[in-house]
C-alpha cells in the first residue's frame, strides 16, 4: 500500500536518531546513523524493518511499500520500491529495480495506448481520445530472501525471486528467478555455481538458521560449515524461532505528531 495522502516532509535529526537508535534500526550500514542527521527526505510509503536492520532514508521515498529483516542492510543509493528484503541480505549501492514493461504485441510500444496521462493531454489539446486497451501485466516486485548478497549497480526485473544464500554479482541484470545459493553474474545474468554442494545447500535450507534468536546464534561457529550443520542438528525442531516485533521508520523518524494540529498522531500508521 502507498500512503495516498500526499507527501510529508522530513528532516533527520539527532531526536530522530536516539529513537531509531532505542529501537535498534540504523540508516547506515555500519550500525552508525550519524551521517543522515540534517538529511532531508519525504515520506511516500511505508517501511517496515526487523531490530538490527539497516535502511536508509531515502527508501521512505521509494513509492511502493518495504520491508526489510533482522541484520539485513541496504546501501544509500539504492532504490527498490515493494520489495521484502529477508534477514541477514547484504545490498550495494546502486541496486534498482526495471520498470514495468511496454508490450510488444501492439502497433506501438509508446504509451499511446494505455497511458490515461497521455490520453489527457490528447484530449486537452485535440478535443479526442486514442484507442486504448490498459489491460496491462500487473507489476509485482521481486522478492529477496534471507542471507542475499547483492552486488553494486544490479538491476532486477520485477516479479523476480532471488531465493536463500545467493549471490548477485555486481553489474548484473537479473531477469529469472535466482535458486538457493547460486552465484549469478553477467547481462542477462546466469549462473556462474552453487556456493556449496547439494547435500550442505539442503541442510542450510532445512535448518533455517536465520530465525534463531540472536543469542543463541552467536554460540554458532558460523565461520565453519561442518561444525554449524552438526550443532544445528543437534539442535533439531529444538532450535527456537526468533520473531522481533518489525518497527515503522516513517514513524521513527518523523517522531510524534501534534494531534492538535490535525495530524494523526504518533507518524505514520502501519501498512497492512
Amino acid at each position: 500500500m502507498v500512503i495516498s495522502a500526499g507527501p510529508r516532509r522530513f528532516t533527520v535529526t539527532q531526536a530522530a536518531i536516539e529513537r531509531l537508535t532505542a529501537a535498534r534500526v540504523w540508516l547506515r550500514p555500519r550500525f552508525d546513523s550519524s551521517a543522515a542527521i540534517g538529511r532531508s527526505g519525504a515520506i511516500l510509503n511505508h517501511v517496515l524493518a526487523e531490530p538490527y536492520a539497516r535502511i536508509p532514508e531515502g527508501a521512505l521515498a521509494w513509492g511502493a511499500d518495504v520491508a526489510i529483516g533482522a541484520f539485513s542492510y541496504v546501501t544509500p543509493g539504492t532504490v527498490l520500491p515493494g520489495v521484502r528484503i529477508g534477514r541477514f541480505c547484504s545490498v550495494a549501492t546502486g541496486v534498482a529495480v526495471m520498470g514495468a514493461d511496454h508490450p510488444l504485441d501492439r502497433v506501438t510500444t509508446s504509451t499511446w495506448t494505455y497511458g490515461h496521462q497521455l490520453s489527457a493531454v490528447v484530449h486537452e489539446d485535440f478535443g479526442v481520445r486514442p484507442i486504448q486497451d490498459r489491460r496491462l501485466p500487473e507489476l509485482r516486485w521481486p522478492v529477496i530472501g534471507d542471507d542475499c548478497w547483492i552486488g553494486e549497480g544490479a538491476v532486477l526485473r520485477p516479479g523476480i525471486t532471488l531465493a536463500t544464500g545467493c549471490v548477485v554479482g555486481a553489474r548484473a541484470v537479473v531477469t529469472r528467478d535466482v535458486p538457493a545459493f547460486a552465484i549469478v553474474a553477467g547481462n542477462p545474468a546466469r549462473v556462474i555455481r552453487r556456493r556449496f554442494d547439494d547435500a550442505t545447500c539442503e541442510a542450510l535450507l532445512g535448518s533455517r538458521w536465520w530465525r534463531m534468536p540472536p543469542d543463541r546464534l552467536a554460540a554458532l561457529p558460523m565461520h565453519d560449515i561442518a561444525l554449524t550443520l552438526q550443532a544445528l542438528s543437534e539442535l533439531g525442531d529444538a532450535a527456537p524461532d526468533w520473531q522481533p516485533e518489525p518497527r515503522e521508520l516513517g514513524r521513527l523518524i518523523d517522531g510524534p505528531r501534534d494531534q492538535d494540529a490535525g495530524e494523526a498522531g504518533d507518524g505514520i500508521a502501519a501498512g497492512a
